[in-house]
């Protein structure tokens, strides 16, 4: 837990209803064994790294098919071994990074530099242009600028190592226990932990030696990841008043339907034809293309892309209300069956 930071859950929807496996709401869902649905997770995940291989682990995905919850657990895998490709030697009069080095150093694998941005300007001007990271975690400070002087500049990880590069902030902090092991309400053992990180005003993303961690929230899931908390944690639609979306945030879509008659699929009027949308709003998928940002697509989660542009909540419509500090809180928003999940931060707060 990280004092002044809450994340609240509000999902939208009227019906009620619950079930620990997916489909949620399905009539059926509670004859589909744990274990068969565990497998389907599971094989998802696999899949899901074929899909999109230079994601190695695809630790979003592992978290989003809760693998790391207590009902369904399994490793999550790095990128496969059995790559074709060999680690190429650094050349020559290479300039080399590591976490560990020192600014002051010559750049050689001996005495490395420290600063990414520096090693680039020095390759920049040597015969061989190229960076060669150490592994550890390289934390930036600043952005890494590079312009006409750095073309044909080759930034490489050093054979056999893992480098990566952050944008995050380390933070060395102590922790200490703030509310561990009494039995709460709901018959649940707490387990919150507090630590100073003073000087830090934004914490968009926890981690804790390299995995993600999960920041104070409410309701609490078992998973420890954002996950829809179910029927039996939903907030009607009509409990909160909704901004309309901005429609010209990326510009427009470009839509592309299949009208051919030999490939018409007559089903009732839904899913009959082949259709996609490509950018536009759509930009926020990777690759910014699906069939969810077509010009009339069918189902309930049809529009999932159409973000709100603001959510205000009713009196009432939040648990646990009046807050003493939200200023750092995220709205979690749900829409029913886990169509879509919207993310809000607090522009204002008004305790009545």
């Amino acid at each position: 837990a990280i004092p002044g930071m809450m994340i609240v859950g509000l999902s939208v929807a009227t019906a009620a209803g619950s079930s620990n496996k997916w489909p949620i709401r399905a009539p059926h869902a509670d004859k589909v064994p744990a274990s068969f649905d565990c497998e389907m997770r599971k094989a998802a995940y696999d899949y899901g790294r074929k899909l999109l291989p230079r994601l190695g682990s695809f630790e979003s995905l592992y978290y989003a098919l809760g693998l790391n919850g207590p009902g369904c657990t399994a490793p999550m895998r790095g990128a496969d071994a059995t790559s074709p490709f060999q680690p190429e030697p650094a050349p020559s009069g290479s300039i080399f990074v590591s976490p560990a080095g020192d600014d002051e150093g010559a750049g050689t694998e001996a005495t490395p530099l420290r600063s990414i941005q520096l090693a680039c300007d020095r390759a920049a001007a040597s015969a061989a242009r190229t960076v060669v990271l150490r592994g550890g975690t390289h934390f930036l400070s600043s952005t890494i600028t590079l312009n006409a002087s750095h073309s044909n500049l080759r930034v490489m990880a050093h054979p056999g190592e893992v480098p990566v590069v952050s944008g995050g902030v380390e933070l060395k902090v102590a922790w200490r226990p703030h509310d561990v092991g009494r039995r709460n309400a709901a018959n649940e053992t707490t387990n919150i932990w507090v630590a100073d990180v003073s000087g830090v005003d934004d914490i968009p993303g926890l981690q804790i030696d390299g995995v993600r961690a999960t920041r104070a929230r409410y309701p609490n899931l078992p998973g420890g990841i954002e996950v829809s908390p179910g029927y039996g944690g939903m907030v009607s639609e009509k409990d909160a008043d909704w901004t309309p979306p901005d429609f010209n945030k990326f510009g427009p879509v470009q839509f592309y339907t299949d009208n051919a008659s030999s490939h018409d699929r007559p089903n009732g009027g839904w899913f009959e034809h082949y259709m996609i949308g490509v950018g536009g709003l759509c930009s926020v998928y990777d690759p910014p293309v699906s069939y969810w940002c077509s010009r009339h697509p069918s189902g309930g989660g049809a529009f999932a892309f159409r973000t709100p542009s603001g959510v205000t909540p009713k009196s009432g419509a939040l648990p646990h209300a009046p807050y003493k500090d939200p200023s750092g809180a995220l709205f979690f928003v749900w829409r029913p069956a886990r169509w879509a999940n919207w993310m809000f931060e607090v522009g204002a707060y008004n305790a009545s």
